[in-house]
């Protein structure tokens, strides 16, 4: 079993998803299903097995997964959206399918070769060592299962977006004042704007969000402590490293993301 790595920066993540819970309105959407993105393919070609969820947040993806797979298991880090998704998922009529854990990436509680797919889709790159995380991925797959990934592209239009104006506005959430002024009265109206076009272009709605879910989501993308970032031959050397290979590699969301499916070979 691997020893769990800075704890500290892990409470960090816990502390900040218990507080800004990542939910941001897109559990319904038709991208789960869509023959025409990378995901949607990959999910519609499941049939039946046992599927984890890595960093499951409150459970968007955890009903259509449990509507396709026999045995499902969903694991956060956070506690707060754990709860999120206990309520979604009585909601949508799969609660009795899914199994809730609460855990780290990075010490997974499951046997290794446990799970016929994997899904880490926005969660290896809020943990300390994303690259440890891969790892523990990889050990939980078994023989003939294959896993679904994503992670924050380097060099990316969001990349910078983050290490500048998200520089601005996690400095100035160290000050209550600057902190109602800067980024809840005028950088969170931006954001807004930016999600509402942001899911147009995804999921094809026009989806006006709560006030709480666009600050969630505007801290998701600003305020996180823990964030990294990858470049697709990074992601190739982990997947030779831990003898996986890629089988299909695609960007997402205007380059931010690189969504990538991992096989043995």
């Amino acid at each position: 079993m691997p020893v769990l790595r800075d704890t500290h920066r892990q409470r960090q993540t816990q502390s900040h998803y218990d507080t800004f819970p990542y939910e941001v309105g897109v559990r319904q959407s038709l991208v789960y299903e869509s023959p025409h993105t990378l995901m949607g393919r990959f999910i519609t070609e499941i049939k039946g097995g046992s599927i984890l969820d890595i960093g499951c947040g409150p459970g968007n993806l955890l009903a259509p997964l449990a509507q396709r797979g026999n045995r499902v298991w969903g694991l956060d880090l956070s506690w707060q959206t754990l709860h999120l998704a206990v309520e979604h998922l009585h909601q949508s009529g799969q609660g009795s399918k899914v199994q809730l854990v609460q855990g780290s990436a990075l010490v997974l509680p499951f046997a290794s070769g446990q799970f016929d797919r994997v899904f880490a889709v926005g969660s290896l790159h809020h943990t300390p060592n994303a690259r440890a995380g891969f790892s523990e991925l990889c050990r939980v797959l078994n023989a003939e299962g294959r896993a679904y990934i994503a992670l924050y592209r380097k060099y990316s239009y969001y990349h910078v977006l983050y290490q500048t104006l998200g520089k601005i506005a996690r400095l100035c959430e160290k000050n209550r004042l600057l902190a109602l002024i800067i980024n809840r009265l005028l950088i969170l109206p931006l954001f807004l704007i930016y999600f509402v076009l942001g899911r147009w272009i995804i999921h094809r709605r026009l989806q006006i969000p709560r006030w709480q879910e666009s600050l969630n989501y505007f801290a998701d993308q600003l305020l996180n402590p823990v964030v990294s970032f990858h470049t697709s031959a990074e992601i190739e050397s982990w997947a030779h490293q831990t003898g996986m290979k890629i089988s299909e590699i695609a960007t997402a969301h205007a380059g931010a993301l690189l969504n990538i499916v991992i096989c043995r070979p």
